[in-house]
């Protein structure tokens, strides 16, 4: 083996060496960096050279940076962020009607039981002017506490709208980054025949961020681009191109609004499919809780006017007439009725 032959093989192993300096080096500088993969370094045998007295080894070269990745644990974590986003949007929001209707002084129940207990006043001493005025005070305090609680929850309708829309134009700017990343990772892996690491951590944390949004599906092409998946199997990225979401108003309900999903000029109504994350969970909260909750609140306000109403028209006032309706008749008054199909 002649000197050349020495210094090449230990040309080798200084540059193998030196190169997997560096990929420590980066590992360590990327420690804390969020959603970074550790790279190792895989080396092997340069090829032999051939000689009359057998195969002669000529160093040792790179044959790969690898990236330590699970998919199947990585898989599971955006599963998970999603679940757990969905329940932590629709607990914020729950919260926010629970503490309303709990509070002690802005809620119902402290009210109800003031309207109550002034009519116990009265059924105890029926001829008491003042305790007929009192009745009445708290009658126009009740209907007023109806009524606010009502356009607190419009207001909070309001701001779950206002929520989704800032949750869809985080969708549609996650959907344009994956894709400009595909395109370079597509490129990258032409020209360096290898995986691109770093920027395959990219993509991964943009699609985490994506699954705290609304759960995701996806698979890798050949070519090492990513599509990616939502709702009922729309495609949201397919290499370096991507579709959008949008929202419109319900045609029934115009208070209401609606996820749309948009590719190449069709629009779908997608909002049934879209589940988990906090859109998953804002749409939960407010088919499920704030509708549920709104409705209730109603029927008690008709269930008291109502009860309250027959049971004073059995009643006989000061001037021995009968009593007359004590509540405006809520129910009696024209729905608010809107076009369908």
């Amino acid at each position: 083996m002649g000197t050349s032959d020495v210094l090449s093989i230990g040309l080798s192993g200084a540059i193998t060496a030196q190169r997997a300096l560096s990929t420590a080096g980066h590992n360590i500088a990327n420690a804390q960096t969020e959603g970074f993969s550790r790279q190792r370094v895989e080396v092997g045998t340069r090829p032999p050279q051939l000689s009359g007295v057998g195969a002669l080894g000529t160093g040792v070269k790179i044959n790969n940076i690898e990236r330590i990745h699970d998919e199947f644990i990585v898989s599971e974590m955006r599963s998970n962020a999603s679940i757990a986003s969905a329940l932590q949007t629709n607990y914020e929001f729950t919260s926010q009607i629970d503490n309303m209707l709990a509070d002690p002084d802005a809620g119902l129940a402290p009210t109800l039981q003031q309207f109550f207990a002034a009519i116990n006043n009265v059924s105890n001493d029926p001829s008491s002017q003042s305790a007929r005025q009192v009745l009445i005070g708290e009658a126009n305090a009740l209907s007023e506490r109806f009524s606010y609680l009502d356009s607190r929850f419009e207001s909070l309708r309001k701001g779950t709208n206002e929520t989704l829309k800032s949750h869809i134009k985080d969708v549609n700017n996650l959907a344009k980054a994956i894709a400009d990343v595909n395109w370079k990772i597509v490129l990258a892996r032409e020209v360096t025949q290898g995986e691109p690491s770093d920027l395959l951590d990219q993509r991964e944390r943009l699609l985490h961020q994506l699954s705290d949004k609304v759960v995701v599906r996806s698979n890798e092409q050949e070519d090492g681009a990513l599509n990616v998946f939502i709702g009922n199997g729309q495609t949201l990225v397919i290499g370096k191109r991507h579709a959008s979401l949008d929202l419109k108003a319900n045609q029934h309900d115009p208070s209401q609004l609606e996820v749309v999903y948009k590719n190449q000029g069709v629009d779908s109504i997608v909002t049934k499919f879209m589940k988990g994350g906090s859109i998953g969970g804002l749409l939960d909260f407010r088919e499920y809780m704030l509708g549920g909750a709104q409705n209730e609140l109603g029927r008690i306000a008709i269930g008291v006017a109502k009860t309250f109403n027959d049971q004073h028209h059995k009643g006989m006032t000061l001037d021995n007439e009968l009593g007359g309706d004590f509540f405006n008749a809520i129910d009696k008054s024209t729905p608010l009725t809107l076009p369908s199909n």
